[in-house]
């Protein structure tokens, strides 16, 4: 198949109520893709649902009690914005999947057939991260980018905790710590990475790259393998 990166996308980077800004992000990120492409790399993309997800899921929570129905709503918000995404990477010249697919072992397949294959979720209970993480397992990538609206992962939540430090380097096993690994995450909700993703990274022994996606220049470092301002997550 060649050298595979895997890459989720988290859906706070696409930003549809600020249309210019969203606009430039994803044309920018189009280029990072053929010139990932032109240097060998075949690349899988995992989008989350983001804004998108969250109000739907919010919309309709007082009604729909059923997690499994709520994380369905969340996987359609998902697949809505990997259309997006996939649609402009066609328009741009990518080779990429014509459909998004809606498994693990479809992905895997185009990727075999394309040189960027774009995807949202696929089933309840598991967030895009985790899905990122499992293809990057099935493809046997070099490393899976974590790329979301944040550049680091902290040692606690900087949002409860000012003397939160940030972390540059960390184990799969001391992230899986910090994040309480198996723990389903509630349907709408996030962390910088899904303690089931990381759990699956572990059984991997996936590499993950943490970084800003808004800045596609440490986005394009950390896919290229180079040095980047974020946490370099190892196996050991």
């Amino acid at each position: 198949m060649g050298e595979v990166i895997v890459a989720a996308l988290g859906g706070s980077l696409i930003k549809l109520n600020e249309q210019d800004k969203c606009e430039k992000w994803i044309r920018d990120l189009a280029k990072c893709m053929l010139e990932l492409n032109s240097r060998g790399f075949k690349v899988g993309i995992v989008i989350g649902g983001g804004i998108v997800a969250r109000q739907a899921i919010s919309s309709v929570k007082n009604i729909i009690t059923d997690s499994e129905l709520l994380d369905n709503i969340g996987i359609s918000a998902t697949r809505l914005n990997a259309t997006l995404i996939q649609q402009v990477f066609n328009y741009s010249g990518i080779d990429t999947n014509k459909k998004i697919p809606i498994d693990i072992e479809s992905a895997t397949k185009l990727l075999e057939q394309h040189p960027v294959v774009v995807m949202g979720g696929t089933v309840s209970g598991q967030t895009t991260d985790t899905v990122a993480v499992e293809l990057s397992n099935s493809v046997n990538a070099k490393r899976c980018v974590i790329a979301t609206n944040v550049s680091h992962v902290y040692d606690k939540d900087p949002r409860m905790n000012d003397d939160a430090k940030i972390i540059e380097s960390i184990s799969l096993k001391d992230l899986g710590i910090i994040s309480g690994v198996g723990k389903k995450l509630e349907a709408g909700s996030s962390k910088v990475v899904d303690p089931i993703a990381i759990e699956r990274a572990i059984e991997g022994h996936m590499p993950l790259c943490v970084v800003n996606g808004w800045e596609l220049e440490q986005f394009m470092a950390a896919m290229n393998g180079g040095d980047f301002n974020g946490t370099n997550v190892t196996v050991d």
